[in-house]
């Protein structure tokens, strides 16, 4: 499962509002609403939204490992 909590933690501690990021990375409401239900995107998005925070993928998106 993906989880793009570690997104919120990085918005949160670098002190930058979710719509600035949408803004400055070119994220839609779609692809914003998928992020908030934890469903993939596109590894674009991903990229864009490191390069706007200057972070690494892990500081973004995480894969969390469930039993089988």
């Amino acid at each position: 499962m993906i989880s793009y909590k570690p997104l919120w933690e990085t918005l949160k501690t670098a002190n930058i509002d979710v719509l600035d990021l949408c803004h400055d990375a070119a994220v839609g409401s779609e692809t914003l609403d998928k992020l908030n239900r934890d469903i993939s995107v596109e590894l674009s998005v991903i990229a864009d939204i490191c390069r706007v925070l200057g972070c690494d993928v892990e500081d973004v998106v995480t894969i969390v490992h469930g039993r089988l």
